[in-house]
């Protein structure tokens, strides 16, 4: 019964409370990269929801893979570091001029794709497959800066 439970609460929180998290992420990441803007694909909400749906869906025993969803999650958590001035509402304290200067399109891609390529990497093991699945993924707006 505890199954059925944790299923029925992962798709209680995706149909009803974000349903952003639908998707595995990867397409919307790839989107996102190279300029599409998605819609509340990568805020605070979207990534917490993600990370319960994907907890409860996993310990329910379906047979899913955690993988793609952590690359989100991944993405998700980079993306919120490069709004400082947002996660002073969250008890962190940043000064602005540490993270002031990521507060940019550029830098805010370049920490997406370097959270999904750690997330890659933690989510399989392999660090060096997280930058090559980056560099696959992202290849029309890769910065050379983020190979090594």
């Amino acid at each position: 019964t505890w199954n059925m439970t944790f299923v029925l609460l992962a798709s209680w929180l995706t149909v009803f409370v974000e349903p952003m998290i639908a998707a595995d992420g990867v397409a919307e990441i790839k989107a996102f990269i190279n300029g599409v803007h998605v819609r509340h694909f990568l805020k605070l909400r979207t990534i917490i929801v993600k990370i319960l749906g994907t907890i409860l869906a996993c310990s329910s025993g379906l047979v899913i893979g955690p993988e793609a969803p952590l690359i989100h999650i991944g993405a998700g958590i980079a993306s919120g570091v490069t709004r400082g001035d947002k996660l002073k509402n969250l008890c962190f304290e940043f000064s602005p001029a540490l993270l002031g200067r990521f507060h940019n399109d550029r830098d805010r891609r370049d920490f997406i794709s370097a959270g999904a390529g750690a997330a890659m990497a933690a989510a399989f093991g392999a660090p060096i497959g997280g930058v090559l699945f980056v560099l696959e993924e992202t290849a029309s707006a890769w910065s050379p800066a983020l190979t090594w």
